[in-house]
């Protein structure tokens, strides 16, 4: 892998998001040799995107390479573009588009817009109108060898079963972008249930719809499309349990590790397809090779591959042993409440536990607070909570058939030293390591909290944990004692 992007020049979008500095950081750290690699980062928060390029770059994740010997060659193989994948030509001056014209031959395009309740016209022009402006630009690109979509293994989800095909819309892709540009969002968002059909969210649509356009330039352009489902910390690489944002189910952990979420909606199966970072990015980049190795051949059909986790199910049942474990090992500074969770299939059910053991504590807390003369925050956090729940629930519900066949397939492909390198096989991950170290990232990495305050955050656990034993003992008393006093009297 390393021999195939020697003197390579790769582009990559959406370099600032999760998975595209992950794939920034492999590439320097497993492919040193990678002749150069241009980012695509728009300026955001008053910051142009060579700073924002210089501050990840700063952050521990990026540690193994700057404790390399070449540490200084290798960051100065990148080369920030100043862009926008919303923008006709990508916003990209012309002066660099013909430096890139004779240069790029990977394009990796990561760049997306991931706010799930952020709407449809937002969505569509984020992932729909950037899928289409960052093909029409490859089209210029004299040396393309591999274009790499990142899709999401959900883009399907009015489906039971999803295959490594391309699905067609219902409606022309074309027409969605004309209609949610010449529209007002709240006209949009009023049609969205019509155009969206059985399709469970409109991110999950907006990408459905951009799959079918990466479909239509399989004869222009070398394209393969990369589904991985539900995005993890990292399994191994560079760090175990790396991870930087609350989005998918982080959120969930932490709020769980919290006591903040005490009670979960589920499917049948009680499970979440969930696929470790490094697993995705690395498959990101085998592919690339795999489809450069086709020499210019196209395909009738675009070549797709399925990241997903449905061999190896993160099953409620199996995974709540070792998140508790992990609680246990290395409990969070600050905790509300006990980490226990009730998992429920019945929607009825859950609106009854989730006011009782989520609005209820909440208002209560708030109310408490502003007694006292403190801030109230909690109600805050409930509804943000909701707000993330009610955008994934209807297809974290839902019981999917995702087929891997071409993942599999391009795993055994490789030799042995590329599959110990890059690995991406979802299948082995080992639940009890894997849930240690998320819990551990999650604390360490994205909330910043310190080794030293590790023992103080042990005895508070047992406190909370005992408190949580006395409160179930003192419940258990009373029923006891209430079903006598009703049998005798």
């Amino acid at each position: 892998m390393n021999q195939f992007y020697c003197d390579k020049v790769v582009f990559i979008t959406g370099a600032a998001g999760y998975i595209g500095k992950s794939i920034l950081e492999k590439l320097l750290r497993s492919c040193p040799q990678v002749k150069k690699i241009y980012v695509l980062i728009r300026g955001k928060h008053n910051q142009s995107g060579e700073e924002r390029l210089q501050n990840i770059l700063r952050e521990k994740f990026f540690e193994k390479v700057r404790c390399s010997d070449n540490s200084q060659d290798l960051f100065a193989k990148i080369v920030v573009i100043d862009g926008d994948i919303t923008l006709d030509g990508l916003g990209i001056t012309p002066e660099k588009t013909d430096i890139l014209k004779y240069t790029v031959s990977i394009v990796l395009h990561v760049a997306a817009n991931v706010r799930l309740n952020a709407g449809l016209k937002l969505l569509v022009k984020g992932n729909t109108e950037g899928i289409r402006n960052v093909l029409k630009w490859s089209k210029q690109l004299q040396h393309l060898k591999a274009f790499v979509y990142v899709s999401t293994a959900f883009s399907n989800s009015h489906l039971e079963e999803i295959d490594e095909i391309i699905y067609p819309p219902t409606v022309d892709p074309l027409a969605v972008m004309q209609l949610c540009s010449s529209l007002p969002a709240e006209l949009v968002d009023f049609m969205a249930e019509k155009l969206l059909g059985k399709h469970k969210n409109c991110y999950t649509y907006s990408k459905h719809l951009a799959e079918y356009l990466v479909h239509e330039a399989r004869f222009d352009l070398p394209v393969c499309i990369v589904r991985p489902a539900i995005v993890g910390p990292a399994d191994r690489e560079p760090f175990p349990g790396w991870v930087d944002n609350f989005n998918g189910m982080s959120g969930f952990i932490v709020g769980m590790a919290h006591g903040i979420i005490r009670c979960l909606y589920t499917n049948k199966q009680g499970a979440l397809d969930v696929v470790p970072l490094d697993h995705v990015v690395n498959l990101i980049l085998t592919a690339a090779m795999e489809i450069s190795s086709k020499n210019g051949k196209r395909e009738n059909d675009v070549i797709v591959y399925n990241c997903s986790n449905t061999e190896n199910p993160f099953a409620h049942r199996k995974v709540h042993p070792h998140l508790y474990e992990a609680y246990e090992k290395t409990p969070f500074n600050e905790m509300l409440w006990y980490p226990s969770v009730a998992i429920v299939r019945s929607k009825i059910v859950f609106t009854v536990l989730n006011f009782l053991l989520h609005y209820l504590p909440a208002l209560v807390a708030d109310g408490v607070a502003t007694l006292i003369g403190k801030k109230p925050r909690m109600l805050k956090i409930y509804y943000k909570v909701q707000s993330l729940s009610a955008a994934t629930r209807d297809v974290q519900r839902a019981d999917y058939r995702i087929l891997t066949e071409n993942t599999k397939a391009l795993y055994e492909s490789l030799d042995r030293v590329d599959q110990e390198c890059f690995y991406f096989r979802n299948a082995d991950v080992n639940l009890k390591n894997y849930f240690h170290n998320c819990v551990y990232g999650l604390k360490f990495y994205l909330m910043k909290e310190e080794q030293k305050d590790l023992p103080e955050a042990r005895k508070h656990f047992k406190r909370m944990r005992m408190l949580y034993r006395a409160v179930w003992g003192f419940v258990y008393v009373f029923v006891i004692i209430w079903l006598l006093a009703m049998t005798f009297t």
